[in-house]
């Protein structure tokens, strides 16, 4: 399966800023119809991972294919599951 890069713009000043190489910008790791993020919140001990359609929350600036993966989605899924728990949303 192919493996994107979705990298989204926070604010709108990216639009001026992006020329010169610094912005405000979020991302998410596209696989298969998912997408994978991380992010900041004040729960103890609860995973700051989340999945969401990809493309849905926030302006689109680009998308990058970073590759290929021979993995099921049944595999992918339990390599998530796995790691979930060591990316804290205290920790972000």
């Amino acid at each position: 399966i192919e493996v994107i890069l979705n990298v989204y713009d926070l604010i709108p000043q990216n639009e001026y800023m992006y020329s010169m190489g610094i912005g405000a910008y979020h991302s998410g790791v596209q696989l298969f119809d998912t997408e994978y993020s991380f992010g900041r919140h004040e729960i103890e001990g609860m995973t700051g991972v989340f999945e969401c359609p990809p493309k849905s929350v926030l302006p689109i600036r680009e998308s990058i294919i970073l590759g290929e993966v021979n993995l099921s989605s049944h595999q992918i899924n339990d390599i998530i599951y796995e790691l979930k728990p060591l990316f804290t949303g205290t920790s972000y």
